[in-house]
């Protein structure tokens, strides 16, 4: 009956490491999804802030095209500097936006690549978590 007794202990012991084995996959699980899910939400907000800039860009772009046509006018009706200046401000406003184009892609690359790696390593934790139960499950076997 004592040996009984122990075999129902290793068994109740087997069973609950077996149950907490689960549940941390289960929670790696889930901190998985989660972090998958943000990766999505972050790539849809840099889409979203791609295409705002893009759109803004090719706003501002149509506005110093118009811009660059007046002065050309103007120029054809008054002087030779108007023309130039336009010119340049074309030059300026579209290298600015260039800039600021660039350092939004940059932001994005840099939260992709953290969320990436949050991801690997969560997931990499998960399977540590289950080889390990295997083991001590071997182990007990």
């Amino acid at each position: 009956e004592g040996r009984r007794v122990a075999e129902d202990k290793v068994k109740g012991i087997k069973e609950n490491e077996r149950e907490r084995a689960r549940g941390d996959i289960e929670r790696m699980r889930a901190k998985c999804e989660e972090l998958a899910m943000k990766l999505k939400e972050s790539e849809e907000r840099r889409q979203e802030n791609e295409d705002n800039a893009r759109r803004v860009l090719g706003e501002e772009v149509a506005k110093l095209r118009k811009k660059h046509e007046d002065a050309v006018e103007g120029f054809r009706k008054e002087n030779f500097d108007v023309n130039n200046n336009a010119g340049e401000t074309v030059k300026r406003e579209r290298e600015s936006f260039k800039v600021q184009i660039e350092m939004l892609r940059s932001e994005h690359a840099q939260e992709m690549d953290t969320m990436r790696a949050a991801l690997e390593l969560a997931k990499s934790e998960g399977r540590e978590r289950e080889r390990i139960g295997r083991e001590e499950e071997a182990r007990k076997v």
